[in-house]
């Protein structure tokens, strides 16, 4: 019946057993199952679909935790009003760019102070929001609970309140 009448058959069939005359040894069932729409496009060729691009041509805020994203994206950066956040330990900025830049050991306080070198991101994180203010630090806590695993929750909570208390003295 599907390929006689060209179905397009949407998820799985259902099987439900069927009541059988007693005399009858043959297992009765009918096979359910759903089915697409017919549809019928009609002339698309007048239509035109736009797809903006948008592009950062100035960041505000720039955080690298790598000399290749440091060389990829220092020039994208405000000269006049933007900020790029670097690790240390990671990092070596180019003395000769206009951009105000702010030094994190991310890398080297994440390892020290919790053990945990793959916690460094989240200490970046943590100087990037505390110094440019751009979410409250209890809002970012917040978030943090909802979508880090139960496991990782506590490392990431310590890692941004130390990011906090690295901006602090910056």
């Amino acid at each position: 019946a599907v390929r006689s009448r060209n179905l397009r058959v949407a998820g799985f069939p259902q099987f439900e057993p069927q009541p059988s005359p007693e005399s009858d040894a043959d297992f009765h069932y009918s096979a359910v199952f759903e089915v697409y729409p017919e549809v019928q496009l009609g002339d698309l060729s007048s239509v035109t679909i736009e797809r903006p691009v948008q592009e950062v041509t100035e960041a505000d805020v720039l955080a690298c935790m790598s000399q290749g994203t440091y060389e990829m994206h220092k020039t994208r950066v405000n000269p006049s009003t933007g900020v790029i956040f670097v690790d240390t330990q990671m990092v070596k900025p180019d003395p000769s760019s206009p951009v105000k830049h702010i030094p994190v050991p991310a890398n080297e306080s994440a390892l020290k102070e919790l053990g945990n070198r793959m916690a460094a991101n989240m200490v970046l994180l943590g100087a990037v929001v505390k110094t440019a203010r751009l979410v409250s630090e209890e809002s970012l806590l917040q978030s943090l609970s909802r979508r880090v695993p139960a496991s990782f929750l506590e490392t990431n909570r310590k890692a941004l309140s130390l990011g906090f208390r690295l901006a602090e003295g910056a």
